[in-house]
């Protein structure tokens, strides 16, 4: 029986009820139902000062920030969903790849990065649904060796969402109002520009 690809999930956002949680969370159940197995980590439970070289070299490497290089040292790919900052990823989003892709005691500069795979998603209440962010992520993640692809957005977020906000939808993906006729989730794919052992599920989902 093939191995199922081991995917680590988590949203740019530090939001508590955020929609790039929420689309994520729905994601997952994409790769999930196309034989992955997903890991989802909330950034909130990493917390790491600003990237500082100086402070790096006198401190050591953050504690959390090596937390996190051992989890994607573990995992094939990545989906990874971001806020739209500024026509930009949120900058917790890019804190995250700074610290983690220097280089630490276990782990060389880069290469917990190196020859994986990722889907990267976005979402706004506006028509673009995010998606000037999502050309800066790309060129940061490919910068470190990620195969990026499968990019997708949400505009209209607000509507798209059901305004729930109990506690369990922190851990369970928010309802979408009509999931069938808005996604698909697509089979897994081989990214050819990496290993064949670093599989994702391409193109997690799919507008339809």
């Amino acid at each position: 029986m093939a191995q199922k690809p081991k995917i680590l999930a988590f949203a740019g956002s530090l939001r508590e009820h955020s929609y790039s949680k929420r689309i994520v969370k729905t994601a997952i159940k994409g790769a999930e139902a196309a034989g992955a197995e997903v890991t989802y980590i909330d950034l909130r439970d990493y917390p790491m000062p600003i990237y500082n070289a100086d402070d790096h070299e006198q401190n050591g490497f953050d504690a959390n920030a090596l937390k996190l290089q051992k989890l994607l040292n573990e995992h094939d790919g990545l989906l990874i969903a971001s806020p739209e900052y500024n026509a930009s990823l949120s900058a917790a989003l890019k804190n995250t790849i700074d610290w983690t892709s220097r280089k630490s005691d276990e782990f060389k500069l880069g290469e917990v990065f190196k020859g994986k795979v990722g889907a990267i998603m976005t979402e706004s209440p506006g028509a673009f649904g995010g998606l000037r962010c999502l050309g800066h992520l790309r060129d940061v993640l490919t910068s470190g060796g990620i195969c990026v692809f499968g990019v997708t957005k949400l505009p209209a977020a607000t509507s798209e969402f059901l305004p729930t906000r109990t506690p369990s939808n922190i851990i369970a993906p928010m309802p979408i109002k009509q999931p069938v006729s808005i996604w698909q989730p697509c089979k897994v794919t081989r990214c050819p520009s990496v290993t064949s052992s670093s599989i994702i599920v391409g193109c997690v989902f799919r507008e339809t």
